[in-house]
């Protein structure tokens, strides 16, 4: 009977051990712009002919662009090493478009471009409206756009689960859509910032993003197998003694 018990709290340890190992292996991001995004190990991408420039202060990042340049921070690798579509992903910023003129082209004043290996969303940033702007569907570029003071500063989270993109606008569900191939960006890149096409100052309070979750089913899974042990613990806690009579009439309490 222990080695029965001591197998099924080795089973449910085991257990609990492996999906944490697996939960280890999210990787968490985040640039609080105290310092330059440069100086965490970010890379610039911008028009060398139209140059922008950004600079830090008092713990907000300043990105301008002059018309038909474009100026945007890529992550190093971190994303790239870590981002599993099937396990889904968060990024999350505080920003707000501070000027943009008439967008030209059709493109985005500013915004997030996210590719997770397998499918790729813009999250673009207009002077009145925020959404997803370049998902791709029979050659056509469709957009799902939600109204809102983008002088504002307000919090865009951007959530990948599967097949499923979401937007939530300070901490409120916004938008959801599919999301459809993978167009756009090489695989596995995350970029933020100004884009080409229109004369843009953004601000960016804060950028962060989660990487290589674990899988819901997972999760619980790792709650079953710890609630479990916990249960098996309290069984043996109560059934580890029990009343013995001797052989003087007398009892006493013995190890099972």
């Amino acid at each position: 009977m222990k080695n029965t018990k001591r197998t099924i709290i080795s089973g449910c340890i085991c257990t609990a051990l492996m999906f944490t190992a697996g939960a280890a292996q999210a990787i968490q991001v985040t640039l609080n712009m105290n310092t330059h995004p440069t100086d965490e190990g970010w890379i610039v991408s911008e028009d060398t002919t139209n140059q922008g420039l950004s600079f830090v202060n008092n713990g907000i990042l300043t990105i301008s662009t002059p018309t038909l340049g474009f100026y945007s921070f890529r992550d190093p690798g971190n994303w790239f090493a870590n981002v599993d579509h099937s396990a889904g992903w968060t990024v999350k910023t505080r920003m707000r478009l501070v000027a943009s003129e008439e967008p030209q082209w059709n493109v985005d004043p500013a915004g997030i471009w996210i590719d997770d290996k397998t499918n790729h969303e813009i999250f673009g940033v207009y002077a009145d409206e925020v959404g997803f702007t370049r998902t791709y569907q029979n050659n056509q570029v469709t957009k799902l756009m939600f109204s809102i003071d983008t002088s504002e500063f307000h919090t865009y989270e951007i959530i990948g689960q599967g097949d499923i993109i979401k937007l939530f606008i300070d901490d409120l569900l916004a938008l959801t859509r599919p999301i459809i191939g993978n167009t756009g960006l090489p695989p596995g890149q995350l970029v933020f910032g100004n884009n080409t096409g229109s004369a843009n100052v953004t601000q960016w309070d804060y950028f962060s993003y989660t990487a290589g979750v674990p899988e819901p089913a997972s999760l619980a899974l790792l709650i079953t197998g710890l609630l479990s042990l916990v249960g098996v613990r309290k069984q043996i806690k109560t059934q580890s003694k029990k009343p013995i009579e001797n052989n003087r009439g007398q009892t006493r309490m013995a190890l099972t």
